[in-house]
């Protein structure tokens, strides 16, 4: 498995986003169908008044948000409503050294060197950018700002031992690789 890792509390506030704004559901990462409704509806009614930081806040704390990575790792759904045991951040943590390619999203153009050094290939130029379209810039940076004294530890912990394979794999390999010239 080839996995790319983001700091977790970046990865939180893109989820918030994308079920905020963008799929306006979190079925399909194994939250319960209209479970997020339910959850919005009656919780903290009286303190939010729809205020956008408060529902951005609520949505990271909705109960399975949290720890993707750790979930993940041990075979569940990211949004799973579990009880997170140290035992599963240590399969997570383990896990992450079983990965035949790990990146950092926050070092992207030293991910592909290091993809391309590791597993061959010229890289191209279009490589090295992120071509992910942000459909809700400003408001991605709003979450993310609001979202950041916000903790995950287990992520927080997953993500470390990527990060550190990350940094050794990309010493050893000492990430350069060969770039295809732009095209005539």
């Amino acid at each position: 498995t080839v996995t790319v890792f983001r700091h977790p509390i970046d990865r939180l506030a893109s989820q918030v986003v994308y079920s905020l704004f963008i799929k306006h559901s979190t079925t399909g990462f194994g939250m319960a169908r209209g479970a997020h409704r339910a959850y919005f509806s009656g919780h903290d009614k009286n303190t939010c008044r729809n205020a956008e930081p408060c529902r951005y806040l609520h949505m990271a704390r909705f109960p399975g948000v949290k720890s993707c990575y750790t979930k993940m790792l041990n075979g569940r759904m990211c949004m799973e409503d579990l009880n997170i045991t140290e035992e599963m951040v240590q399969t997570a943590i383990r896990r992450v050294d079983e990965l035949l390619f790990v990146g950092i999203l926050e070092h992207f153009n030293a991910t592909v060197r290091l993809f391309h050094r590791q597993f061959g290939g010229m890289a191209y130029p279009e490589e090295f950018s992120v071509l992910r379209s942000r459909i809700h810039p400003k408001r991605s940076q709003v979450v993310k700002w609001t979202l950041r004294e916000e903790r995950d530890e287990p992520d927080e912990r997953v993500y470390a031992a990527a990060l550190a394979r990350f940094e050794r794999e990309a010493r050893a390999e000492d990430a350069r690789c060969v770039v295809a010239p732009p095209p005539p």
